[in-house]
């Protein structure tokens, strides 16, 4: 039997019929997803980073741990603030940002090289998110574009509503800034609302492009446990 991935989720409705690549999809992982829900997180208390999440992140983390999950990870990059938090209360790894991969991106560049952030909303995106995801912080090496203000931020913040051919096209929007910069040689998804268009972005950026989904997989492949009947051929 295969573990599972553990999703905490935002405290809204399961998409009953995901697109591809979307984190709710089940066939993003070769290990199947179990959810949970967090109660009280909604997009505006997370991108606040709202202390009074900390026990609900914490209880529902251990809750999927509790049910088989060997990695935790989130559907929104602005968990990263509890990142730290999550971790020390259970014991499989948790990823629950994308911004977890700076560091390990910033090794890519090139000397003058920036890592281009795609977000939701730039305005919200502090240092305590992004020194909760590289404490040696180099803000020199990132540059930051979201979609806020637009009419799918909009949608999404007033009335909780994901018009996702909007938000594509005020992502691409968001992207483009980015890649007229020749600086930024790396992009970064922080949103996992946006997962589902990576491929559009790959071939609109030309350039690489990661997100949570990517993060999750490599784990995954890194693991002993990330192929059926791969643990039991494994040689001591």
């Amino acid at each position: 039997m295969l573990p599972y991935v553990g999703l905490l989720r935002l405290d809204e409705p399961v998409n009953t019929d995901p697109k591809p690549r979307e984190l709710d999809h089940p066939d993003n992982f070769d290990w199947p997803v179990v959810m949970k829900n967090v109660p009280g997180a909604s997009v505006e208390a997370i991108v606040n980073a709202d202390p009074k999440l900390c026990d609900p992140f914490v209880e529902s983390a251990r809750f999927l741990e509790e049910r088989g999950a060997k990695l935790i990870i989130s559907n929104c990059g602005f968990t990263v603030a509890y990142d730290k938090l999550i971790r020390e209360s259970v014991s499989v790894p948790v990823a629950t940002s994308s911004l977890l991969l700076l560091p390990f991106l910033k090794n890519l560049l090139s000397q003058d090289g920036r890592i281009g952030i795609l977000t939701f909303d730039a305005s919200k995106l502090t240092d305590q998110h992004l020194e909760a995801a590289w404490p040696l912080l180099s803000k020199n090496s990132i540059r930051l574009s979201g979609i806020e203000g637009s009419v799918s931020w909009k949608k999404v913040t007033e009335h909780k509503h994901y018009d996702w051919d909007q938000i594509l096209e005020d992502s691409l929007e968001a992207l483009q800034e980015l890649c007229d910069d020749e600086t930024v040689e790396i992009v970064l998804v922080e949103c996992c609302a946006l997962c589902s268009f990576v491929p559009q972005y790959q071939l609109r950026a030309r350039r690489p492009v990661f997100d949570a989904i990517a993060m999750a997989r490599m784990i995954i492949a890194a693991s002993a446990l990330g192929v059926s009947g791969f643990a039991d051929n494994v040689r001591e």
